[in-house]
């Protein structure tokens, strides 16, 4: 989650505007990377939230948090309780325009009133951390780490540990210019202004040299800064204009300023990907990305909060969507390997009569096979007009003992053609489910589609179950709510995205409903609600609801998709069939675009 110097200038501000001067209350800590400090203060968000998770790392006002049922009691959590509880926050600080916010406290109860002590927030993806020093007191040595919620030792980072008794060293970067205060004769100094084209290795864009020497430099940071000069991210230093670096200079000026302005908070959306695509929170307006789409929220801390929310569904939603990707994965192999083991058992058995008929002919002519041959020409009477052929033998035994071998052989091989046909069959339907479960799980638009998917692979026994799930028995208190839209001529027109979905589709036809697949492949069940009229049913309602079963297909990205189609009544449901599995008979096909 984007969470950049440009943001926390503005969370700061509201920080020093509504809760300067207040006491600290309650400290809850219900994860060991986040902790919300609970201030004696009028409003509705009166709590501090700080993270350093590495990727939702943020620090936000709220007024929503509480204690976890369950939380274990963190280190950290108590080390603030110990040192904060009753403490008055006297400051607030962004450091020189970078991703570091100090919150000064004094007066901590039970430590006495001169007592000082400065929680620090640095929120850099995976280097985040939260400290906790002794600003300066009677007793302690100004800087000293009291705790920190990750402890740095020297085997991770040798310039910077961040451990309890050690004093507390900055992270690097402070030389950079504030864009807040930056001048445009240092920003061009800053820049360089040398007039040659960088050599191979340097950094020859803008953007790039902006990040280099100026603090908090985040990409849509620079964009915007940029696009407010009027200039591009890929145009050279050299040959920039004196008066560019004063537009520049004026622009980066201009949005610190903005963001440390109290004001509304913006969630801005892909339009192109608008459930998967990026999304991130920002404090001012952007005109760099005017084409994206924008939501406004009454301050940055709600859409940052908001925010964090949705991304963390969309990431449990994702390692749901892996995880059952592997599982379906790995016993699609399985099932594809069964598969073509049978198939070439049964390929194999094929010439089981060829194996009787030679053991056959062995022993019909045993007066023209010589004592310990490795070939004996015979006449075949199998064949037409009788010919004589050369069968191959076996040296070290007697005729007699080769053709029994082969009529054991012939018996075991005629097992096989009996028994195999079924297995394979049962091999290729449970590869063709899994293949469906695939396109179902990348189909899937959230976790309760998931949830149901993984709710049908347990009861399939592809995965372990966590709790009983039931499946539905078709009483009416127990059915899905299918998906469902109508098409343009009014008619009503359900499918389904899973099998247990698919399953009930078929359970809530009529007999004279149409039902649509795609052709020759995995796929959702599509129902036209006829009511019992189904040569009513216009050309264009048919195509609707064949467009939607191609889309809910593999073939969905094809041009042309071919879909199958009849009244429900010619639908067979085996006994113990997988869920979606059916028989049709008495089809008709249509070829149309998905989409």
């Amino acid at each position: 989650m984007l969470f950049d110097s440009t943001m926390l200038c503005r969370i700061a501000a509201d920080i020093e505007r509504s809760l300067t001067g207040s006491n600290v209350g309650r400290v809850l800590q219900n994860a060991y990377d986040e902790v919300c400090l609970e201030m004696r203060a009028k409003g509705d968000k009166p709590q501090i939230v700080l993270s350093c998770n590495a990727e939702f790392g943020r620090v936000a006002l709220s007024g929503e948090c509480e204690p976890a049922p369950g939380s274990a009691d963190f280190a950290f959590g108590n080390a603030l309780r110990k040192h904060l509880r009753g403490a008055t926050l006297t400051a607030v600080r962004q450091v020189n325009y970078d991703r570091i916010l100090e919150l000064d406290f004094a007066n901590c109860e039970g430590l006495g009133p001169q007592s000082k002590r400065r929680l620090i927030a640095e929120i850099m993806g995976r280097h985040a951390n939260l400290v906790l020093i002794d600003a300066g007191d009677a007793v302690g040595q100004e800087g000293e780490i009291l705790a920190c919620a990750r402890q740095v030792t020297d085997r991770v980072n040798r310039y910077r540990q961040t451990v309890p008794g050690y004093f507390y060293l900055p992270p690097p970067g402070g030389e950079k210019l504030d864009p807040s205060q930056v001048a445009a004769m240092a920003l061009r100094a800053g820049l360089g202004e040398s007039g040659r084209r960088p050599r191979a290795g340097e950094e020859p864009k803008l953007r790039a040299a902006v990040r280099a020497v100026v603090s908090g430099g985040s990409d849509i940071f620079i964009e915007e800064a940029l696009a407010r000069a009027g200039m591009s991210a890929d145009d050279y230093i050299a040959d920039l204009a004196p008066e560019a670096f004063e537009r520049l200079a004026g622009a980066l000026r201009a949005v610190a300023a903005e963001a440390r302005a109290s004001g509304p908070g913006f969630v801005y959306t892909d339009p192109q990907e608008p459930d998967r695509g990026p999304v991130f929170a920002y404090p001012i307006a952007l005109r760099s990305r005017l084409e994206w789409d924008a939501a406004q929220t009454p301050d940055l801390s709600e859409a940052t909060e908001g925010l964090c929310i949705r991304l963390r569904g969309r990431q449990a939603t994702q390692q749901t969507r892996h995880r059952l990707q592997v599982i379906v994965t790995a016993a699609l192999q399985k099932a594809a390997t069964r598969e073509q083991e049978r198939r070439r058992a049964l390929d194999k058995a094929q010439g089981a009569d060829g194996m009787r008929q030679r053991g056959e002919l062995i022993l019909s002519q045993l007066h023209a096979i010589a004592p310990r041959a490795a070939v004996a020409k015979l006449v075949d009477y199998y064949a037409e007009g009788a010919p004589e052929i050369e069968v191959e033998l076996d040296p070290k035994r007697s005729p007699q003992e080769y053709a029994q071998a082969l009529f054991d052989r012939y018996r075991k091989l005629k097992r096989v053609q009996e028994r195999v046909p079924p297995l394979l069959q049962e091999a290729a339907q449970e590869r063709e489910y899994l293949e469906g479960v695939i396109d179902q799980i990348e189909l899937a638009e959230g976790p309760d589609e998931l949830r149901e998917i993984e709710a049908e692979l347990a009861q399939e026994g592809y995965v372990k179950e966590k709790r009983k799930i039931t499946r539905p028995t078709g009483r009416p208190s127990d059915r899905i709510e299918l998906p469902r839209f109508n098409s343009p001529d009014g008619y009503t027109i359900l499918y389904g995205k899973t099998g247990i979905q698919n399953d009930e589709v078929i359970r809530q036809s009529d007999n004279n409903d149409i039902w649509l697949h795609v052709k020759d492949g995995p796929g959702g069940h599509v129902l036209i609600r006829t009511g019992n009229k189904p040569d009513k049913v216009p050309e264009s309602t048919l195509i609707a609801a064949a467009k939607r079963a191609a889309l809910n297909s593999k073939w969905r990205r094809d041009s042309v998709v071919e879909v199958n189609y009849t009244l429900a009544k010619h639908l067979h449901k085996p006994r113990y069939g997988r869920p979606g599995f059916v028989y049709y008979s008495e089809f008709r096909t249509i070829a149309v675009r998905p989409g």
